[in-house]
């Protein structure tokens, strides 16, 4: 709820739960009613409440000292109370009521169908709480304007009160002190700071291991490289040397012959093909023919 609430609803949920007061005497709350800001808290808080005409020994904790700080300057001075409507008087029981229920819905905290969240919920708040914590019945009463045997009053002195108080604020803080705030943050980044040195520890390692096996894929095929190539290599070797045999060796007739009859051709190709000469020869042929039957005629 505090997490979702603005600066007056954070006032009244801070007070709400540090006095434990029913709602007629927290709405009635005036400024010039409020104890000394500046001293150590818990600061004593003390009314007389309306409906049992007890003197409340209330106190405010350091989260509401701090809050009280920033929201005085805020109000209207015309108006003399600490909870202010827009009508120039404080805010009524419903309107506080319709506060805490709204924030409720909007902080997203289930309620059962046959309940309702009130103001009253804070008082049972602080009254559960103390009975959590052991502290005195009487005691606790009186915190919170009750009536209590007048006997037992003599047995009840401030500084109890106080170390009562303390308890029970401490169990009821709604913020985080600042010393502790830090501590959680470090404590927080130095979990994060040991994940990521785990992990970059794991991504190392993988590395190392994908290196050494591609390492060892690259040497075996390096290896099966060289083996090819010395065995390609020995492949041409020995066909260089029966190459090399064979030109030693003296050269056949059959192979003078073929030579002999290649230059032959070579004479009938010349520069012009083989076919223009053999038409050429046709034709001197027949011109000589002609030539012969006009001698004979």
């Amino acid at each position: 709820m505090y997490a979702v609430a603005d600066l007056r609803e954070r006032a009244i949920i801070s007070f709400a739960k540090d006095l434990g007061w029913r709602i007629g005497d927290f709405i009635k709350i005036r400024r010039d009613e409020l104890p000394e800001l500046n001293q150590e808290p818990p600061i004593l808080f003390e009314k007389i409440t309306q409906k049992e005409d007890v003197l409340a020994k209330s106190f405010l904790s350091g989260e509401t000292d701090e809050l009280l700080k920033v929201y005085l300057p805020t109000l209207l001075l015309e108006n003399p109370y600490l909870f202010q409507s827009n009508h120039g008087k404080n805010l009524d029981q419903d309107s506080v009521n319709r506060i805490v229920k709204d924030l409720v819905k909007k902080a997203g905290i289930s309620v059962p169908k046959n309940k309702r969240v009130r103001f009253h919920a804070f008082r049972k708040l602080f009254l559960s709480t103390c009975a959590n914590l052991s502290v005195d019945p009487n005691m606790a009463k009186l915190m919170v304007g009750k009536s209590v045997d007048k006997s037992m009053l003599t047995y009840l002195n401030g500084v109890e009160y106080r170390k009562a108080f303390e308890k029970i604020s401490k169990a009821l803080a709604v913020t985080i002190p600042i010393e502790k705030a830090k501590d959680e943050i470090i404590e927080k980044l130095e979990d994060t700071v040991e994940f990521l040195k785990r992990e970059v520890s794991a991504h190392t390692q993988a590395w190392e291991i994908g290196e050494k096996k591609r390492k060892a894929e690259t040497k075996a095929l390096e290896k099966e490289y060289h083996e090819q190539f010395e065995k390609l290599k020995g492949q041409y070797l020995e066909v260089k040397k029966d190459y090399e045999q064979l030109r030693e060796q003296p050269e056949p007739e059959w192979m003078k012959e073929f030579r002999e009859g290649m230059k032959e051709l070579r004479k009938y190709a010349g520069a012009d093909n083989l076919k223009g000469k053999m038409r050429n020869a046709a034709r001197q042929v027949g011109k000589k023919i002609q030539s012969r039957e006009k001698t004979q005629e």
